[in-house]
């Protein structure tokens, strides 16, 4: 009966490693957060395949988060997202924050955004650390 269950148990694994529709996901989280201590940063996201987010207002030290489509028929799905901050220090940006083509294997499941005072950055899983991408304009 051991030798039985053991099999059992051995080809499940084998199945769920096998199947990729099992562990894989066609869509990854996008976060972005608002690493600016003092200043709160306005956030407007389209993507090219006809999703609007509208405005979000981040405070200090807080985040938004949304899903982006890794595999869009026919299309690569990108996030361009506009940022300003309040009058304060006059940071503002237009940023793509999502290419599925780009990102799809850099960020894993989650890409992991960071507005900071010197700019942009992304965690990247392999470095575990975050990375400067874009500079503020």
């Amino acid at each position: 009966m051991t030798f039985f269950i053991n099999q059992t148990i051995a080809v499940l694994l084998i199945f769920i490693v096998a199947s990729p529709s099992l562990v894989y996901s066609d869509q990854v989280q996008i976060n972005l957060s608002n690493d600016i201590s003092y200043d709160n940063i306005s956030v407007s996201c389209k993507s090219n395949t006809g999703k609007d987010l509208g405005t979000k207002l981040l405070g200090p030290g807080t985040n938004f988060t949304w899903t982006g489509d890794i595999n869009v028929p026919g299309e690569n799905e990108i996030w361009l997202c506009a940022l300003q901050c309040t009058p304060l220090k006059g940071y503002y940006g237009n940023f793509t924050l999502f290419i599925s083509k780009r990102d799809n294997t850099r960020c894993g499941q989650r890409c992991l955004w960071s507005a900071r005072e010197d700019g942009i950055y992304l965690y990247i899983p392999a470095h575990f650390t975050y990375e400067f991408q874009f500079k503020w304009e």
